[in-house]
C-alpha cells in the first residue's frame, strides 16, 4: 500500500530538487492570464469590475484573504450570523481565479482508501474523522446549495462518482480498508459494483472495467466558480459593510502591540482588522511563514483539460469517474459540455506558476491514450486554446 508521497513520480521530484521547505510566493507574482480556466473564461462574475475598483476600508472586524470556496464560505457564515460586521476579502488576482477556479468541478472522493495506512499512524478515531470530512463537506455544500436555492444556478449534478479500480490489487486493498472501516464502526456509503455491471451501467470500456469500481451514489459534480458567486452575492445582501477588492495582494500581517488588531499591509495601503482569515490554500505560507515546510503547506501544480468526445451524448460523461487510485479522474460538463479530465502524472511538487500550461507531448499522449482506452466515443483531437487546457495549484 503506497500513499501520494511514496509514489516513484514525488520521490523523484524531492531527490532532484523540489523545495517543498520553501515558503509560497504571492500569487500575484505568477501571471495567470496564459493558463484561463474553462471555469473562468466561461463564468465572469457580475461583480468583479465593482470588486477591483473598490476603495480599501481603513479599519475593519474581519479581513478574509482569499476569494475561493473558503473565503466566500466564511463570508457567507459572516454575513449569516453578524450581518453587521464590517468584512473585507482581499484577493491577490481575480475573484475566485485560484484553486476554486481551477479544479475539476467534482464533488467526490474515494471513501475508505488507506483506512488502515491512516489507522496505523494516527489511531481508528483520527481516521474516522479525516474519511468522514469529504462526507460532511458534501453534506453541507448540498445543503447550503438548498438553503440559497441555487441547485440550478451551479450546475449541481448527482450523477454518482465511480472509483474504477486499475488492478484487482488496488480492488482487494479498496475491499480490506472498507472492511478495516466498518469494523471500527465508521458509516459507509460506498460499496464495491462488478466490472460487468460498471460496463454496462456506464459505458466504460469492458477491459477497463474488468476490476469494477467503488460506487458514490450521492456525488457527482458542479461549478465551483458558479457556487462561489451565489454565495458572495447572497452576503453582499445580507451585509451592508461586506466589501471585496480583487487584486489587491497581501504583503504582510503583523500583529499590534495592543495585542487587540492586526495591521494587514496590501498593494492598495494597509488595512486594520480585528481578526485575519487566512484562505489562501496551497499559498498559506507566503503569510504564515510557520506553514511551510514538509510538516506544513506546500503547493503541488495539477494540469486539467476540457476536451469534447465524439458521441456528445454518452451515458459515461453524466456521472463523475476516477481510474487507478483517483490518478485519472473526469467529469462531464451537462447539455452536451466538454469534458474536464485530470491526470496525476503531470503533477508538480512546489511548483508555483500558473501561467503556463503543460507542454510535453509525452503528457498529452499519455491522457488522449487513456481517454481512448476507456472510453467508447474518445475525443478525436488534443484541446487548443485559452479554454482548452490549464493549470491549478
Amino acid at each position: 500500500m503506497a500513499v501520494w508521497m511514496e509514489y516513484e513520480q514525488f520521490r523523484k521530484q524531492i531527490e532532484e530538487g523540489a523545495d517543498i521547505e520553501a515558503r509560497a510566493p504571492c500569487p500575484a507574482e505568477s501571471d495567470a492570464g496564459g493558463s484561463t480556466p474553462y471555469w473562468v473564461a466561461n463564468y465572469p462574475i457580475e461583480f468583479e469590475v465593482e470588486a477591483e475598483n473598490a476603495a480599501l476600508p481603513a479599519r475593519v472586524d474581519v479581513a478574509i484573504i482569499g476569494s475561493g470556496i473558503t473565503g466566500a464560505v466564511v463570508a457567507y457564515e459572516l454575513s449569516r450570523q453578524k450581518p453587521n460586521l464590517n468584512v473585507a476579502v482581499l484577493e491577490a488576482r481575480g475573484i475566485c481565479t485560484g484553486a476554486t477556479g481551477r479544479n475539476g468541478g467534482h464533488v467526490s472522493r474515494p471513501e475508505t482508501y488507506d483506512m488502515r495506512y491512516l489507522a496505523q499512524f494516527f489511531g481508528d478515531d483520527e481516521a474516522i474523522r479525516l474519511r468522514r470530512l469529504p462526507i460532511l463537506t458534501r453534506d453541507m455544500l448540498l445543503q447550503t446549495v438548498e438553503d440559497i436555492g441555487a441547485g440550478g444556478k451551479v450546475d449541481l449534478q448527482l450523477g454518482g462518482t465511480y472509483n474504477i479500480f486499475g488492478s484487482q490489487e488496488e480492488r482487494q486493498d479498496n475491499e480490506n480498508d472498507m472492511a478495516y472501516a466498518k469494523r471500527i464502526g465508521m458509516p459507509i456509503e460506498s460499496y464495491i459494483m462488478s466490472g460487468d455491471e460498471l460496463s454496462q451501467r456506464i459505458g466504460v470500456e469492458a477491459d477497463t472495467a474488468m476490476y469494477g469500481a467503488a460506487v458514490l451514489e450521492k456525488f457527482g459534480s458542479f461549478y465551483p466558480r458558479k457556487f462561489v458567486a451565489e454565495l458572495f452575492a447572497h452576503s453582499l445582501k445580507r451585509m451592508p459593510n461586506l466589501s471585496l477588492h480583487s487584486h489587491t495582494p497581501v504583503s504582510s500581517v503583523t500583529q499590534d502591540e495592543n495585542g487587540i488588531e492586526y495591521t494587514v499591509g496590501t498593494s492598495e495601503g494597509s488595512i486594520k482588522a480585528r481578526a485575519v482569515v487566512h484562505a489562501t490554500n496551497a499559498w498559506a505560507s507566503h503569510l504564515i511563514p510557520s506553514l511551510q515546510g514538509s510538516n506544513g503547506v506546500f503547493g503541488v501544480k495539477c494540469h486539467v483539460i476540457s476536451v469534447h468526445p465524439t458521441s456528445p451524448d454518452h451515458k459515461q460523461f453524466k456521472c463523475g469517474f476516477g481510474y487507478d487510485r483517483m490518478w485519472h479522474w473526469g467529469i462531464r460538463r451537462p447539455g452536451c459540455g466538454p469534458l474536464i479530465y485530470g491526470w496525476s502524472g503531470t503533477e508538480k511538487i512546489a511548483d508555483y506558476d500558473d501561467s503556463t500550461i503543460v507542454t510535453q507531448e509525452e503528457a498529452y499522449k499519455t491522457m488522449f491514450d487513456f481517454l481512448h482506452k476507456v472510453l467508447p466515443s474518445p475525443p478525436s483531437t488534443r484541446p487548443s486554446g485559452e479554454r482548452g487546457s490549464w493549470i491549478s495549484i
